[in-house]
């Protein structure tokens, strides 16, 4: 496994379960999309338009590395209203009220804790987060303020909350990347491949297929009236993405089935580093 999948593997694992608190408070309109490597000369909250809620926490006895997430501030609002019990806001406030920053910490608490179990069920260990701390990036220069610590890598994960985008950073020590990595070429030295395929294939795993994708300001997003149409990065010939818990694994052809009621994939080929054949089709 290299670092990159190993950073890959972290994140996609932390969004799901971020995800799945946010459910609890904002209903089942949260989908993750597919994991990201952060490059070196990257900022992790490259894009995001301001303003901003970006709320972190790090992770605890002397490790650096932590999770962060950048929300508008409609979405803030409406997380901070749910942990109160009370009625989404209907107002278009720019900021959040002391009661509603205190109410989104204590759910960003909730959140993060989520993610820092999953990573270190991951990690064979247990990873202990610090309080949050939120504050509001009301520029891009603001929200482009450095967040990594010296030997963090930095991955992320976009999440759409009530259908507007927020972004999901995992901050992973380098001691995270290297554990992962050994443990899991470990294990899959010690098997000839079949007892380890055998275990794995219960594992459910999420899949889906990215069309393709398009950027616009925030504004128009939450204005977009039905039957608008939005323009994506991908010609009606190219090939589609396949996604495997965030992590890019082939790709294919959609076609329709032979009963005309469905939409299926032809995989056209696999990632270079899946330990599979070169090339496989599938319906």
């Amino acid at each position: 496994m290299t670092t990159d999948q190993a950073l890959l593997k972290i994140a996609a694992v932390a969004a799901q379960a971020v995800a799945e608190a946010l459910r609890t408070l904002c209903g089942p309109q949260v989908a993750p999309g597919p994991a990201k490597v952060v490059g070196d000369d990257e900022h992790p909250l490259a894009e995001i338009t301001a303003p901003t809620v970006v709320s972190r926490v790090t992770y605890l006895d002397g490790a650096t590395g932590g999770s962060l997430l950048a929300m508008p501030v409609p979405v803030a609002r409406r997380i901070a209203a749910a942990m109160m019990g009370a009625a989404a806001p209907q107002d278009d406030a720019g900021e959040l009220t002391e009661i509603e920053q205190a109410a989104l910490d204590q759910a960003m608490s909730e959140l993060m804790s989520a993610a820092g179990q999953a990573v270190g069920a991951l990690l064979g260990e247990t990873i202990e987060i610090g309080p949050p701390e939120t504050r509001l990036a009301g520029s891009e220069a603001q929200a482009g303020e450095p967040i990594a610590e010296p030997g963090d890598h930095a991955a992320h994960v976009d999440l759409t909350v009530l259908e507007i985008p927020c972004r999901l950073v995992q901050l992973v020590p380098d001691a995270f990347v290297t554990q992962l990595t050994r443990a899991l070429d470990e294990t899959l030295g010690q098997h000839d491949g079949e007892p380890l395929k055998a275990a794995l294939c219960g594992i459910p795993v999420r899949v889906w297929v990215e069309l393709g994708r398009a950027s616009m300001p925030l504004g128009r997003l939450i204005a977009l009236p039905p039957g608008e149409v939005v323009d994506l990065d991908r010609d009606v010939d190219d090939p589609v993405d396949l996604y495997v818990d965030g992590m890019p694994v082939a790709r294919g052809r959609l076609a329709v089935s032979e009963s005309g009621e469905f939409l299926t994939l032809e995989i056209e080929s696999l990632a270079p580093t899946l330990p599979f054949a070169d090339h496989a089709t599938a319906a």
